[in-house]
């Protein structure tokens, strides 16, 4: 991986400026990608269990409104006055009384909205039937019902004995359904069932029963439970509240559930049939009806996978008897997902396809610049110091031409000051040769022509010529001497040196001669200006010809500034400023040069500056 990452960087910057944009649109859209996915897979998710509770939710609600339904019927037939007015007569044997609660009890059961198979009859205060009739799920009617007994069902005893109406979901035992004629519609063979419990959660599934029974005791006049009104609503092989569930409410799936086993369903198997007789998978088995809680997420149902909720279903004494579901296919769901997937990863791949084929102008945009930068470096180091480049923009681009153009100039500067020192090393050697030459000679002339001129009588007419060779010999020596301080290889003594007092003594040791009697000093010195490591000796010849320097531009007289300042931990800075002529902008580049003066012949020898720049 290190090896291809240096190969890759370590190639043309086009290339690489490529490849870079290229993989971080790849990591970018990639990550961003996954992170969609997730976000919207988890989106979707939870969308889908809000939506099973939301379905669960309305099942309940259909469920509830199923039990209000039976119990406002037990309800209607136990307060009807032709019921009660004639329900002592009945149990006495009185057949038009029996005729008129029968068909009371007719009239009830085939009330419109109830639908599906439904149970009513009427009890003694022993449980015993009086009058009964049943209605199938086609809304046929049963014959008249007038024997068996109901007294072992436990909801009709508590209710009997209480006196209180009583309603839940009941498991009705197959020898009560037998007295209704309900016991073969109440069969149901078990199905072997993938993931299911290896035993039935109730030894009477496939025999017995799940109704929603309501219970309402009936009172004589005298306040005693004179008989009962039972009104069931069978699940076994009754669809009515399944498909109404899924077909109002639009559930996908809803299932009643005997114990583990279904009675009533429209999860529909392989062949195309409903899924009656199949049973809970384990997982479920053990929530719902084990520990008595609500389920909520996957679940294998029958030979697929579902989303799905169980709530549990109690009788009126608050044992578990079987369990509510709703549910959604989860192939559906994973197909939404799949399609949704498949989408964002063609967008994310046309993303990448895109970024990649604009990177190669980015690129080309970019490197254009550099590419000019690296010419002109070229042009550089062949000796072109003219070469110069356009600078780019406002940004880091435009920086580094200037940046490039800001070397140039100062390479051509100093080369330009290399040949500079050059010429003066070289002036400096020749000139230091040639005083040693002359100075001897000089100094003959000298002695011997102040000999003669000593000699000679105040009248002798040749004592002015010897004068002016005295002169001229002095002249010529002083010349020598600026030579060959020109020219000298001093040691430097560094030693710490107070700059502010340095320039004091300079400007004391001047101010009594005559050229500065009409030069005014002023002193700005930093107060707290830090000691220095110099040679005093060298910077005090150097405040010296500077000052002669600035008091001979100065022919009337003016001010010579002198100041001082720190401008960091390291450096110094000294300015001698006058109020004189000026310097020429046309001699400003030949002011270090030996023997260039601007001053009158005798004035200067042009070694001043010379010697303050060495």
């Amino acid at each position: 991986m290190k090896k291809l990452l240096d190969r890759l960087l370590g190639g043309q910057l086009q290339t690489v400026l490529i490849a870079c944009f290229s993989l971080v649109a790849i990591i970018t859209v990639g990550l961003s990608t996954a992170v969609t996915l997730r976000v919207i897979t988890d989106y979707l998710d939870d969308a889908m269990n809000r939506r099973v509770a939301r379905d669960m939710d309305l099942a309940n609600a259909f469920y509830q409104i199923k039990l209000d339904e039976i119990t406002a019927v037990s309800e209607r037939i136990g307060r009807d006055p032709l019921v009660v007015q004639n329900l002592s007569a009945a149990i006495a044997g009185d057949t038009l009384a029996s005729t008129i609660i029968d068909q009371e009890i007719s009239r009830k059961v085939t009330v419109p909205t109830l639908g599906g198979t439904h149970i009513l009859v009427l009890l003694d205060a022993h449980g015993n039937i009086m009058e009964g009739r049943t209605l199938a799920e086609g809304g046929r009617l049963s014959q008249p019902i007038r024997q068996g007994s109901w007294k072992t069902l436990p909801i009709v005893t508590q209710a009997i004995k209480s006196g209180t109406e009583e309603g839940a979901t009941e498991i009705i035992p197959v020898e009560h359904l037998a007295q209704v004629a309900l016991d073969e519609q109440a069969r149901i063979a078990l199905v072997d069932t993938p993931k299911a419990a290896p035993t039935p959660y109730d030894l009477r599934e496939g025999t017995a029963g799940l109704a929603l029974t309501s219970v309402y005791p009936i009172r004589g006049e005298d306040g005693k439970v004179v008989g009962a009104v039972v009104a069931a609503h069978l699940f076994n092989n009754d669809f009515s509240l399944v498909d109404r569930v899924q077909a109002v409410a639009g559930v996908d799936t809803a299932t009643v559930f005997f114990g583990d086993m279904r009675v009533s369903t429209n999860v529909m198997t392989e062949g195309g049939q409903r899924a009656v007789g199949t049973r809970l998978s384990q997982d479920v088995y053990d929530v719902v009806l084990n520990q008595g809680r609500d389920y909520m997420g996957r679940a294998f149902v029958v030979n697929d996978w579902f989303i799905t909720r169980y709530e549990p279903l109690r009788n009126h004494l608050g044992q578990v008897v079987g369990s509510l579901y709703v549910g959604a296919r989860e192939s559906t769901f994973q197909a939404l997902v799949n399609t949704f997937t498949n989408r964002v990863a063609l967008i994310a791949l046309v993303s990448m396809i895109l970024a990649g084929i604009i990177a190669v102008p980015i690129a080309r945009f970019i490197t254009r610049p550099i590419s000019a930068l690296v010419e002109a470096n070229r042009h550089l180091a062949q000796g072109d110091m003219t070469v110069r480049v356009e600078p780019y923009g406002r940004g880091e681009l435009a920086e580094l031409g200037d940046s490039f153009n800001r070397l140039a100039e100062t390479l051509d500067s100093t080369q330009q000051e290399l040949l500079h020192k050059e010429r003066l090393a070289s002036m400096g050697q020749l000139a230091a040769g040639v005083a040693h030459e002359i100075n001897n000679p000089l100094g003959t002339i000298l002695l011997f022509s102040d000999i003669l001129y000593q000699d000679l009588r105040e009248d002798d007419p040749r004592r002015d010529d010897f004068k002016l060779i005295v002169n001229e010999t002095i002249r010529c020596k002083n010349i020598v001497a600026g030579l060959l301080n020109f020219a000298r290889q001093q040691e430097v003594l560094a030693q710490e040196t107070d700059v502010n007092a340095l320039l004091d003594t300079a400007v004391e040791a001047v101010q009594c001669l005559p050229k500065f009697a009409q030069v005014n000093f002023v002193c700005q010195l930093a107060p707290d200006l830090p000691a220095t490591q110099a040679d005093p000796a060298q910077l005090e010849q150097v405040f010296a010809n500077l000052i002669n320097n600035a008091a001979e531009a100065m022919a009337d007289g003016g001010t010579i500034t002198l100041s001082t300042r720190a401008l960091d931990k390291d450096t110094v800075e000294i300015r001698v400023a006058d109020t004189g002529c000026g310097i020429p902008a046309e001699n400003l580049g030949q002011l270090y040069t030996p023997f260039f003066t601007t001053k009158v012949l005798g004035k200067g020898t042009g070694l001043g500056l010379s010697i303050v720049y060495g």
